[in-house]
């Protein structure tokens, strides 16, 4: 396909490349033409780097896309620079006699393609197929591999034009392992500074060969193929059973500075394998046994059993000592885990841990007791890290892929993360801060400056306001954004709703704009913002949900507003729930599907996860549960912290039934509802 510029989304035109050939152009250094069976085009490259490149990646997509066998005349043509398509006239038939196994042409063409890559300079010496899984991406992938004297290099396919990934040899080490311990048999790692490799041979014998040459060209670039492990601390006989291979295997083991080996026999100089100290999150004795051993890494888990007790408590204190040591020493390889409660849609606890790897600077999930999948970079994903001080253990990670919202074990393991986390972010123009939820922080290198949030309801009970509002709605306000919500609203008709709008404006004064209104129903909700801020209002959407009868009536149920302020996003909810004090299931249900319901911004996220900052405000129909008498008694002498003791809005956000987490004010007033 060919474009004007390389900008452009679609193409000028585009040119099957089945049953086309490529021919030189002798007159012409850098050029070449493409014969198809209509059209024949004519085209020049700018250097004779790119013009070999060129050529030879079409050469092995013009071989990949025509089913037939390429013959051996034509493979050592193109190969030798001098390939043309038949003169007119030629028969073009192959014969069967001349067919060449074409896997075998690709990884010639390959061969040449790398070598072209590398100037000349680096001629394969080694290439097939290998399965190939790292530490972030940790599902296996079939690639073709190319080594040479200075890099391994991985392609999705031996025909493909790009690499998929290349790994300089000089500073990498290999190391193999036990066959069981791993998914697949016959693996091995390439351990570098900043990443880890596993792979998988198709065989023994295959891996024999890899690792061979591998070790050949690491000596040659200068660098030390084995594992560099120092003095051994501890050695001796343990048994071992792992997460893929459950059966125990008596294996010889040595304790390093870095890493932990153990090999077949106690005389053998090659490990099976190695448990990187520097990945381990966990070491402890194992619960079902007093004399076993629990070792966790990402990705694996071994349980190690000692001869008796004294020898597994020894062992157990000097790997603690030893794995705190490899930490310190090799920052850029530590593991961080976090026990949380992630907080979904209307307001569920969810139990996770939050997994930070300083290795690859990601962040991922683990469901309890299950693998760990990273899902986030930390450098190039996540946006900002917002805390609660009403809530100290309390907050909400913020990626380009959405929102999330974490409740820590305390406040020190809070402290913890969000420090880690901070730390391998690039320093934006001013690093966040805490600061309460009536106050809203302003990202991304703008000024920052508080700004004012005013939300208030009333149930009208069907009638229409009074004239006067400024027992409600005070004039001067200091607030530079008034959310208002309504319920039972008596307002049908345009104009009855202008009219509305208009008594509203008129009482909180000229210096106010309406960005949005939405109604359902006799449930509104109106927002104004200060004049000075109109410009800075963008994104503004608006819904509806309707919780009534069937999910139909909009009885009961929420209007949403939501708009960004600057970078922030704010939401606004006025609602109004299930009426009855026995009802309080009905409420939680109500207000988890206007959760649900709301779909702004990214329609896969519920709009507490997707906003900076959401509003929840209406008739909620909580009630304080508790006989008439003793209530009336409490109103009237005043008692209102024994009243807050039965309001069943706080018992319900405390237990995760609905909105946890969301703060509010304490209520330093009488109940306002019903007879009194």
């Amino acid at each position: 396909s060919w474009y004007k510029g390389q900008q452009d989304i679609e193409a000028r035109g585009s040119l099957s490349l089945k049953d086309v050939r490529l021919t030189r152009e002798l007159q012409k250094d850098l050029s070449f033409s493409l014969l198809a069976s209509k059209k024949n085009y004519h085209l020049c490259a700018d250097n004779a780097n790119e013009f070999a490149e060129w050529r030879l990646a079409l050469l092995a997509s013009i071989d990949a896309a025509n089913v037939r066998k390429t013959t051996k005349s034509e493979s050592r043509q193109a190969l030798d620079g001098n390939f043309a398509a038949p003169a007119e006239g030629e028969n073009d038939d192959f014969d069967e006699g001349d067919d060449v196994d074409a896997e075998n042409s690709d990884s010639r063409f390959l061969a040449v393609l790398q070598q072209t890559r590398d100037g000349g300079r680096a001629a394969p010496v080694r290439s097939g197929y290998l399965w190939k899984r790292g530490r972030v991406r940790t599902g296996w992938k079939h690639r073709w591999c190319v080594l040479t004297s200075k890099s391994l290099s991985y392609f999705k396919s031996p025909t493909a034009a790009a690499a998929a990934g290349i790994l300089m040899l000089r500073d990498v080490k290999v190391a193999t392992i036990e066959d069981g311990t791993e998914s697949r048999d016959c693996c091995f790692e390439l351990i570098s500074g900043s990443r880890t490799y596993t792979l998988s041979a198709t065989d023994s014998d295959d891996l024999t060969l890899w690792l061979n040459d591998l070790r050949t060209v690491i000596t040659q670039a200068g660098g030390k193929p084995g594992m560099d492990m120092g003095a051994a601390s501890w050695s001796g006989w343990l048994e071992k059973k792992g997460t893929v291979n459950t059966n125990l295997a008596k294996r010889f083991f040595r304790l390093f500075p870095r890493v932990m080996a153990y090999y077949k026999d106690e005389g053998a100089q090659e490990p099976l394998g190695v448990i990187q100290l520097s990945d381990v999150s966990t070491v402890g004795p194992l619960g079902t046994s007093p004399v076993g051993i629990e070792i966790v890494t990402p990705r694996r888990t071994f349980e190690l059993f000692c001869p008796d007790s004294s020898v597994a408590e020894m062992l157990t204190s000097t790997l603690l000592t030893v794995v705190m040591e490899s930490h310190s020493q090799m920052e850029t390889h530590q593991i961080h885990k976090f026990d949380v409660q992630k907080i979904v849609r209307g307001g569920v606890q969810k139990p996770r841990s939050l997994i930070i790897n300083l290795h690859s600077k990601t962040i991922g999930q683990a469901l309890p007791g299950g693998h760990t999948k990273y899902t986030n970079s930390i450098v190039n994903e996540l946006l900002q890290v917002s805390l609660s001080l009403e809530d100290p253990r309390l907050a909400k990670l913020s990626f380009v892929s959405g929102q999330y919202l974490y409740q820590f074990t305390s406040s020190y393991a809070r402290f913890q993360c969000t420090r880690i986390l901070r730390s391998l972010c690039p320093p934006p123009p001013s690093q966040p801060k805490e600061i309460p939820l009536s106050e809203l922080q302003i990202p991304n290198g703008l000024p920052c400056e508080s700004v004012r949030v005013m939300c208030a309801t009333w149930n009208l009970g069907g009638n229409s306001p009074p004239e006067d509002m400024t027992g409600w709605l005070p004039p001067n306000l200091e607030a530079d954004v008034i959310a208002i919500g309504l319920q039972e609203s008596n307002y049908n008709g345009q104009d009855s709703e202008k009219a509305l709008y208009t008594h509203l404006e008129n009482t909180i004064g000229s210096t106010y704009i309406r960005v949005a209104s939405e109604a359902l129903w006799e449930i509104r909700i109106i927002v104004f913002v200060s004049r000075h801020l109109a410009t800075q209002i963008g994104n503004v959407e608006s819904c509806t949900i309707a919780t009534g009868i069937a999910n139909v009536l909009g009885n009961k149920g929420g209007s949403v507003v939501s708009f960004t302020l600057r970078d922030t996003h704010l939401v606004f909810v006025n609602c109004h729930l299930a009426a009855r004090v026995e009802n309080i299931a009905a409420r939680n249900a109500n207000a988890a599907d206007i959760v649900g319901g709301a779909k702004l911004g990214r329609k896969s996220m519920d709009i507490t996860a997707e906003a900076d900052y959401c509003f929840w405000m209406g008739d909620l129909n909580y009630r304080v549960e508790m006989p008439w008498e003793p209530a009336v008694a409490c109103v009237k002498s005043n008692d209102l912290a024994e009243l807050r003791k039965h309001d069943q809005f706080p018992r319900a956000r405390e237990n995760g039934q609905m909105l946890h987490n969301f703060w509010e004010p304490q209520c330093n007033f009488s109940p306002t509802y019903r007879w009194l």
